[in-house]
């Protein structure tokens, strides 16, 4: 089958997915960036800040493609690149994809996320085979309360995915799966599967990079935004008690600079911006766990990342999470309050645990969960296909 993936983001995610449907399908990928999403993760675009206009580039062998995405694979000429200047080059943009798509003859179409453009271009696409993988169920999650009149946009939005533009859905995790099956009034014709994600093993390519940090397995790693589901203050608490002070802590994700002038100290580090990969895999391969301290959560991308670069978690027991985890093989979870990840960092023995899971992951990210191996998914996917 001919296959073509559109998505701009979750790079991290898709990459193994189409190596291992590579060796079963016709697999081209379409990266649809914009002037704003230049570099998300796994993938820099950004060389082509330097075009005047909007573009669509079919031959990539001559642009700059990360070396570890061209270390990943053989041969890169699958990927293509549409570069949206301005909003208003959509429909130009739509339009060359037609284009392409006709004179190519592809069988599905996989959507990674929904953003404006992915469904606008599904409407064209109205009687092809079309999958969407969602990571979140609901759209509304990214506005607040207040912003009523997007919020009802935005549900407007879900019910036209949901219910119009296609029938076939992949969801990552159980929980954002259980909220699209509860709606049944949306998917009583549509098929809907659970089909996560593997290791994020594209980090094993990067160019090695070194940061001026703490030494190797000496400091836990806080990775992201600091937003409040995932527990930022917990992480700033348990950093700053007293009883931790021989032992190392970094915060790195952007925005985090705004809490660094009253918490940063000589065992606390801040590190404010959006990481590269490089980054990414230095900061999590030399820590000796990433702490994960969420009350909420869709599914969280740090677990395949921690896992591909042989690094447990420590983490709250969220079904979201401990369904991507093992504990005592590759995870130590929590109750959800700071004085219990204190009790597991002081815990002479948490610690000898931690090393012991750092060289278990190393060999093999997981010990039972066949499901989180790509040449299982690939195959679950493949299948899903011919449904």
């Amino acid at each position: 089958m001919k296959v073509l993936f559109l998505t701009n983001s979750f790079y991290e995610s898709t990459l193994p997915l189409i190596k291992n449907l590579k060796t079963k399908h016709d697999v081209t990928l379409l990266c649809v960036q914009t002037i704003n999403n230049l570099n998300p993760p796994e993938f820099n675009f950004n060389f082509l800040s330097k075009e005047p206009h909007s573009i669509f580039i079919e031959d990539t062998s001559g642009c700059d493609i990360p070396s570890n995405v061209k270390n990943y694979f053989n041969d890169t000429n699958f990927i293509k690149i549409l570069f949206l200047k301005n909003k208003s080059d959509i429909p130009w943009g739509i339009s060359k994809i037609m284009r392409f798509s006709r004179a190519n003859k592809f069988d599905v179409f996989h959507f990674i996320g929904i953003n404006l453009f992915s469904m606008l271009l599904s409407l064209t696409f109205y009687s092809k085979n079309k999958i969407f993988s969602i990571h979140e169920y609901s759209m509304n999650r990214v506005y607040s309360k207040e912003k009523i009149i997007k919020r009802l946009a935005t549900k407007s939005m879900e019910i036209l995915v949901y219910h119009f533009l296609s029938k076939k859905f992949i969801f990552f995790s159980p929980n954002e799966l259980n909220k699209a099956s509860n709606k049944i009034y949306l998917f009583k014709k549509n098929l809907i599967k659970l089909i996560p994600f593997g290791p994020f093993e594209t980090y094993y390519h990067h160019p090695k990079k070194r940061l001026k940090i703490f030494k190797k397995n000496s400091y836990f790693l806080f990775l992201g935004s600091p937003k409040k589901y995932k527990g930022y203050d917990t992480f700033i608490k348990i950093s700053k008690d007293k009883r931790l002070s021989n032992y190392n802590f970094i915060i790195a994700g952007n925005g985090v600079s705004k809490y660094k002038t009253e918490n940063e100290t000589k065992n606390i580090k801040f590190i404010d911006r959006f990481l590269s990969g490089s980054e990414i895999a230095f900061l999590v391969s030399n820590s000796l766990a990433c702490i994960l301290p969420y009350t909420s959560a869709s599914q969280s991308g740090i677990p395949s990342t921690a896992f591909a670069l042989g690094t447990p978690i420590i983490s709250t027991k969220i079904k979201s999470l401990q369904f991507y985890t093992e504990e005592k093989y590759n995870s130590i979870y929590f109750d959800g309050s700071s004085e219990d990840i204190i009790k597991i960092i002081l815990d002479s023995s948490q610690i000898k645990n931690l090393i012991k899971m750092k060289n278990k992951i190393k060999v093999s990210a997981y010990k039972k969960k066949v499901i989180f191996d790509w040449n299982y998914i690939g195959n679950s996917v493949s299948s899903f296909y011919q449904e």
